[in-house]
Formats: C-alpha cells, structure tokens, sequence
C-alpha cells in the first residue's frame, strides 16, 4: 500500500533523479506562503496548477497569464470548484491576458511558475522564467526542432549553475510502481535488452474549425496541436512518453532513426498540417533495435503496449510486470497519482533546500520524437548527432501579435521533404 508520505519517503528512486543544490531564497526553504504562477491555462495547466498546490498547502496561486480570456475564465472557474479553490488569490489586475502575459506574470516574482502552453513557447517562456530565478514546472515536450531542445539545454544548465529548481513534466518518472520496474530491468532482471517495442494507437481527433469571430492568427494558435510548428506533431507531443519510458529503461538514447508515416484521415484545412501515423525503428549504440509505432485515425481501435525484450525474459512495462526467469507483477493501486507524485516531490524538495535540477532527459526525449517525425518526413536515416546539430527552425522566431501573418507549410512529403 502506497500513500503520499510512503511515496516522499521512498522519492530518493524519483528523487535519485533529482539533483540538488542549495536553494537560493530562503523563505521557501523556511515554510513561509509560496507563491505560484501558471501560463498556459487549459486542462493540463489547470490540472497542474491543482496539483501544485495540493502539493504544498502554504502555496497559492497568486497570477495566471494565456492569450485567451475564455482560457483563463475557464481554468479560474474550473479551480473555484475544486478542493484547493481556498488558496486560489487571482484579481483580474493579476489574471494577464495576452501573448506577453507570461512577462507580466514574471514580473510579479513568484516563487514558482506553471508552464503549460502549446510546444513552441516552451524555449522561450522557460529561459525567462530562469532568467529571472524562478523555480519552473515545466511541460513535455520542450520544443518542437533541434535548435528549440539546443535552447532548453542551454537553459537547464544555466539553471544548475544558479540554483534555480526545475520539474519537468514526463510524469511516468514519478510513477512509483515504473521507477521500481525500470531499476529491477536496469539491475538485470531480463538480462542484456535484445529489443525494445512500443505501439501507441488511438481514434483520438482534435480538430478546430475556423470561426468568424476568430482572426486567422487565432484560429491557428487555438488550433495549435494540428500545426508542426506549434505542437511538433503528435510524435513529439504525445508519443514523448513512451519514447522517454523505454529510453529511460534502455538507460541510453538512440543513435539512428528510420521511419515511415504520412496523414489518411487527417485531411483538411481543420486539420493542419500534421501526420495521423508514424512507424519508426531507433537503432542504439550496440545494435539493439526499438521499434515505436503510433497513430490518431477516427474509427480505428485502440492499442497501447511498451515491451522491453531480454535474453532473460520480457518486460510489459504498462502492466508493471516482468516474464521469464525472473517472474514479478506489481499490482499496488494504491500508489500516488503521477501526475500529483512529481509535483509532491519537486515542492517537498524546495522545502528541504534543494533545488531539483535533473531534467537533461526531457530535452534528449522530446529530440527522440523529433528524430523520429524528421525521419518520417523526409523518408532518410537520420543520425542522432545530425538531429542534435540541426538548424531546421519550425515556425517564426516570436509570435509577438494576433495580426500577425502566420504561414502553414504544407504537409511534409517524404522524396520531396529534404533533412536540413
């Protein structure tokens, strides 16, 4: 049976993951009111922003910044309703509205800021906030090419350098019953990997159409998850998980990709100019071989599974479970919610003085899924040092107003498309 004080006593496996320096700011460390802030406020900003404070209950969200007002009433509204609605101290002079809320937000010093926008923004939003010392939350993915992951690499390493505390938000990490299983597959429990295996398939659809009161700039940044250059395709957006689960598990990223993928049933304007199925091969340093496939088509059934294959046995890490010489299951339901489990972690340790800081792997995992979705796109074999080094840019430098003019390229053609 697992409970949030048997989880924070056992995070050293998360926590293990987390590496700590001295906190800067000594009234976090001493109990004092923390004070949050969230930019980016839909579902997942929202629930973060819950999350956040159920985490740590001297902490209140003092400011929200989106460039959608019907984004923040909702998110506001949403957390008036939930059981941490006491502690949400928002005024509408505190509630920023535009493209540049997120400065706004900064300006005001919280403790802690909540990012949760659309891919694009993430380089950007996360090199201010630790510009300006604030400890960061921040979403997967990191960016949508190679020069964005460069940029967020960059950053996390300014922010080791002064103490500045990071949690990124590839949640299966904080999973107690996935940390246990990865570090049984990393101490030899299916002998040497042979092979790596993993298929993401859905119905799931998002598509936006166009209304008369939106501008087109509007149109596109609401719609945002269909366009490459703000979502990074669904590879990049959704499949990063799974990416990021079996690379953690191999305990190294790939060297190559080969991959496949193109859009059937994604047709339209509404639906932007990103893919409906990618099939990819990552080949790893030693040869070993991870075959990651995923689709969204409306109508076709789902199918979710990630396989670790050993010369000892086999690993199903979605049931937590182990085959062959070595026989476990892990069927504890009691165990802290992942997406709560990292936000009580990362709060728990700012309170100790430490500055969690370990979070390299969300920029090498969000690259996974961009080495993958390039290869796909182009149709070539790509290394990962050519992915690294790409200035292939997706997208303008800044969206900084919704009159501005923003170009979709159309749907990538693999034979025509040319790795850059």
């Amino acid at each position: 049976m697992s409970d949030r004080r048997t989880f924070l006593s056992t995070a050293a496996a998360a926590g293990a993951a987390l590496g700590v320096t001295p906190l800067a700011g000594a009234h976090v460390q001493e109990g004092g009111p923390l004070r949050i802030g969230l930019v980016g406020c839909g579902g997942r900003g929202t629930g973060a922003a819950a999350q956040a404070l159920r985490a740590e209950p001297n902490a209140v969200l003092v400011g929200v910044a989106d460039p959608f007002q019907d984004k923040i009433d909702r998110c506001l509204q949403g957390l008036a309703v939930s059981d941490v609605a006491d502690r949400v101290k928002v005024t509408p002079e505190t509630a920023f509205l535009g493209l540049d809320g997120y400065q706004k937000l900064i300006a005001m010093q919280p403790d802690v800021i909540l990012l949760a926008t659309p891919t694009y923004y993430r380089p950007e939003h996360l090199e201010a906030c630790v510009d300006a010392g604030i400890h960061t939350f921040f979403e997967k993915p990191v960016a949508v090419d190679a020069p964005g992951v460069r940029r967020v690499l960059d950053t996390i390493q300014k922010a080791k350098e002064t103490n500045v505390g990071l949690l990124g938000g590839l949640c299966w990490r904080y999973d107690t019953r996935m940390v246990d299983l990865v570090k049984r597959l990393q101490d030899g429990a299916i002998g040497d990997f042979v092979a790596l295996d993993s298929i993401r398939h859905s119905d799931y659809e998002r598509t936006l159409p166009k209304r008369d009161e939106w501008s087109d700039t509007e149109w596109k940044l609401r719609s945002w998850y269909n366009l490459i250059w703000l979502s990074g395709d669904f590879i990049v957006e959704q499949f990063v998980h799974d990416l990021d689960m079996l690379c953690w598990a191999k305990g190294e990223y790939p060297q190559s990709c080969i991959a496949t993928g193109g859009r059937i049933n994604r047709v339209g304007e509404a639906n932007g100019n990103i893919y409906d199925h990618f099939a990819c091969v990552y080949t790893f340093g030693d040869g070993v071989t991870m075959h990651a496939t995923t689709r969204q088509q409306p109508g076709t059934p789902g199918k979710y599974r990630n396989l670790v294959y050993g010369t000892k046995g086999t690993s199903d890490l979605m049931k937590f479970q182990i085959t062959g010489e070595n026989e476990f299951r892990n069927r504890d339901r009691g165990v802290t919610q992942m997406h709560q489990a990292e936000h009580d972690v990362f709060f728990a340790a700012l309170r100790k003085g430490e500055t969690p800081n370990d979070v390299d792997y969300m920029a090498l995992s969000t690259l996974c899924g961009i080495l993958g979705r390039d290869a796909a796109y182009t149709g070539e074999e790509i290394s990962w040092e050519q992915m690294l080094t790409s200035n292939k840019q997706y997208g303008p430098d800044t969206v900084s107003s919704m009159d501005q003019q923003l170009e979709v390229p159309p749907t990538p053609v693999p034979g025509k498309t040319r790795f850059a």
